[in-house]
């Protein structure tokens, strides 16, 4: 599988697979640039390691910056029925006609708090037909800040009402626990 997380000007990666529950890295590194598009793929798919994998993999998840999307957080009034709540919810942020161009996606981080986010259809096209443009298949797109969770979950299958936990070691801070 193949990672890519999209800042402003460069463009993270990295290759993966999984062996018995372990997970391995062909490759990673870093590709400056001023936009997404189909020759970064084509660089990070031409490096030795990953042109020569021994386990090729066509998914690839993709992790986009906040400044991509629309965040926000409500609490949600049990009194009213949760869909007649997020029409009127998403109808007083963006009206009749905007919601149209985004996809949204409401996640519920506790009996009645939820967090939306919103992100354009337009990007979402844009960023799948880069990939399919390659032969890749976009499996998931995430925010930056959600990544650790979601890999956990999908590579390392772990259930997240079972408990598992995420431990950065970085340049900037010696440890993150998540």
């Amino acid at each position: 599988m193949l990672a890519l997380s999209i800042k402003k000007n460069e463009i993270n990666f990295i290759s993966v697979f999984k062996q018995t529950n372990q997970l391995n890295i062909e490759d990673y590194g870093r590709l400056k640039c001023n936009e997404f598009n189909s020759d970064q793929i084509v660089k990070v798919k031409s490096r030795k390691k990953i042109k020569n994998t021994q386990k090729p993999s066509k998914k690839v998840m993709l992790f986009v910056g906040t400044d991509e999307v629309i965040l926000n957080q409500f609490n949600y009034p049990k009194e009213v029925d949760l869909r007649e709540f997020l029409n009127w919810y998403n109808y007083s942020i963006f009206g009749n006609n905007n919601l149209r161009d985004y996809s949204s996606y409401h996640y519920e981080m506790n009996e009645d708090k939820f967090l939306s986010l919103y992100i354009k259809k337009e990007k979402q096209f844009e960023y799948y037909n880069i990939l399919s443009s390659q032969s890749l298949e976009l499996k998931s797109i995430s925010l930056g800040i959600l990544s650790a969770d979601y890999l956990a979950r999908s590579i390392f299958e772990a259930d997240s009402k079972a408990g598992y936990m995420v431990w950065s070691v970085g340049r900037e801070s010696d440890e993150i626990l998540i």
